[in-house]
């Protein structure tokens, strides 16, 4: 019995990391392409939570590649300027439906 017992503490323990690891917060990788499928260098983009109107930006390197980390769950709008591009694009996702403007 004792050694079933430390057989699960042992097993309970190495799977504390990975407990530990999870987190709710996420992602967003992307690229920004002119009409000609060209990656778009030095964009502006703008991602602004709906539920508080918080702010985040960054701007494309040299492949069109934009990436914010640790976003809380919510609905967000893209908006995304540059030469490149005749207007800003903006896009709405998130959440359970997923709307898009553009």
């Amino acid at each position: 019995m004792l050694g079933k017992l430390s057989t699960l503490f042992f097993a309970i323990l190495s799977s504390a990391p990975w407990a530990i690891g999870q987190s709710t917060f996420g992602d967003i990788l992307g690229v920004v392409k002119d009409p000609s499928q060209g990656t778009v260098l030095a964009a502006q983009v703008v991602l602004t939570r709906v539920e508080d109107k918080s702010e985040h930006s960054a701007t494309t390197d040299a492949d069109g590649t934009f990436h914010f980390v640790n976003l809380r769950p919510g609905h967000y709008d893209l908006l995304i300027s540059a030469d490149a591009l005749r207007r800003g694009a903006q896009i709405g996702f998130g959440g359970a439906d997923h709307r898009g403007r553009g």
